[in-house]
């Protein structure tokens, strides 16, 4: 646990499942997909929870923060699923000219069921 958080146990069972499988980037995903769909849970039940609590709140910046938070879900899934799209932001973004990226999102997609 030499990183703050979570994050040095999932960098830890990234490295040492795929040290041992040796299929780094289907551990990564693995972990990857476990974090997302819990941090997508959380978002939805905030928002929810924000939606009906709202008249004790009278506050519409929470709601629009879970929006937004909900709004990126949906914007990096769509991007797993439409790879065109993807490959077409890396382009732009001119990131398809690194190898490790583009490779690591083909091998990334890939595992994604």
């Amino acid at each position: 646990m030499f990183l703050p958080s979570n994050i040095g146990g999932d960098s830890y069972r990234v490295y040492n499942v795929g040290s041992k499988t040796k299929e780094g980037v289907r551990s990564f995903t693995s972990v990857f997909a476990d974090r997302f769909t819990g941090f997508l849970a959380l978002v939805t039940i905030g928002l929810v929870g924000s939606i009906m609590g709202y008249a004790m709140l009278k506050n519409i910046t929470i709601i629009i923060i879970m929006v937004g938070f909900l709004g990126l879900f949906v914007f990096i899934i769509f991007l797993i699923v439409e790879q065109r799209w993807a490959k077409f932001l890396l382009k732009v973004t001119r990131m398809d000219q690194i190898g490790a990226i583009t490779k690591g999102y083909e091998s990334f997609v890939e595992d994604v069921p």
